[in-house]
């Protein structure tokens, strides 16, 4: 009986639904509050959806009846009433009676709901906001969501052209005008989106492997390489072509193992130079360093820092102090560093034996020939009777 009757209806040409309870998540109550107008049509408009083969969502006459069931409260209740008594005049009046079958009832309920409750404040808020919107820090995704909401909001047409120009000014100035200097330009908003998307891609791809060659990049090999003693010793030889450089001289510039210093004490030799006449502390190559426009001269202590000290006498044996005479001597911060101190050089010498110092004393000077002999005498040796 229950299907003969519903083929009945559905011959007189009305919809046909099922019946039973319905399902999904009811609607809030709506109280006629503005602000929440937008989100009681979407709730409602969900659960229309879900029940959309239903008897009371499928005619247009019971859909707006379900519609008011959810409505009470003191600002809407009048509302409620004149939509109710609209509603049934239109289906019953005498001349051009609507069908309770017509989609129409159901239109001119959602406008005027809209004009009723819609916060217009909120849509020129939107408009405003959209109309500020920029891409910020490289997220395009986000303005591109943020642009479409507001749109909405504001009630645009986001094919229109005026809505495209304004996602365009939007974008980051530089996306932009990428977008714009493809082969193709963009016109619609799907377009837009596809661009600026693509763009952004490149433009990460290609600071990605900037990245990755400023990471791999090497300078040529011997670029930057400190120069070696033996080049440097080639270089002064080229400069003064009259000095005499021994192969140890390009390999080593200074004495430093024991073994060598023992050789070149056997052949009178210099400690700094390598040549024979002289000692570290007189020779010229050291002088000379002091004369280098490259290298910053030695600078004095303070006078406070001076010290007394005994005055010495030098012989190739031993050092030796008279403690009845002293004279001040400038404390030379180099002299203080230097490995190859005097004091530790001849010193040494008291370890030789007469071969060696004859080595020694013959390859001396005739000066130093003279004022060894002078202090030999200081110390009582007397050649002539020796």
């Amino acid at each position: 009986m229950a299907q003969q009757g519903q083929q009945g209806v559905a011959g007189a040409g009305q919809p046909v639904g099922t019946t039973g309870p319905l399902r999904g998540q009811e609607p809030e109550i709506f109280d006629g509050s503005r602000n929440k107008s937008e989100r009681w049509a979407e709730e409602f408009g969900t659960f229309r959806d879900i029940n959309e083969e239903h008897e009371l969502i499928v005619n247009p006459y019971k859909r707006v009846m379900l519609a008011l069931s959810y409505m009470r409260g003191p600002n809407i209740n009048d509302w409620k009433a004149a939509q109710r008594r609209a509603l049934n005049a239109k289906v019953n009046r005498t001349q051009n009676p609507l069908l309770r079958t017509n989609e129409q009832l159901w239109t001119d309920f959602e406008t005027d709901f809209a004009n009723a409750f819609t916060d217009t404040t909120r849509q020129q808020q939107a408009i405003n906001t959209l109309l500020r919107l920029k891409m910020k820090q490289g997220d395009l995704d986000t303005y591109i969501a943020k642009f479409r909401h507001y749109a909405e909001q504001a009630g645009y047409d986001t094919n229109a052209s005026a809505t495209v120009n304004i996602f365009a000014q939007g974008l980051n100035p530089a996306l932009a005008s990428a977008c714009l200097d493809r082969d193709t330009q963009p016109n619609t908003m799907d377009e837009w989106v596809n661009a600026a998307r693509r763009e952004q891609q490149k433009y990460a791809n290609k600071k990605t492997f900037q990245m990755q060659q400023k990471n791999t990049w090497m300078l040529p090999t011997g670029w930057n390489q400190p120069k070696s003693n033996k080049a440097h010793a080639q270089h002064q030889a080229r400069r003064n072509p009259d000095s005499e450089i021994i192969p140890m001289e390009i390999d080593s510039m200074k004495v430093t193992t024991e073994e060598e210093k023992k050789k070149h004490r056997k052949e009178g030799r210099c400690f700094e130079c390598h040549k024979t006449g002289h000692v570290a502390r007189n020779c010229p190559r050291r002088q000379n360093k002091e004369n280098r426009p490259f290298k910053q001269r030695p600078v004095f202590k303070p006078k406070d820092t001076w010290r007394q000290r005994p005055q010495t006498y030098k012989t190739p044996f031993r050092r030796f102090e008279n403690a009845k005479t002293a004279h001040i001597e400038e404390i030379d911060d180099e002299e203080e560093e230097d490995q190859y101190d005097d004091q530790a050089e001849e010193n040494a010498y008291a370890d030789l034996d007469i071969s060696d110092l004859a080595i020694r004393t013959a390859s001396f000077s005739d000066e130093q020939k003279e004022e060894w002999v002078k202090a030999m005498k200081d110390l009582g040796v007397d050649f002539q009777t020796a």
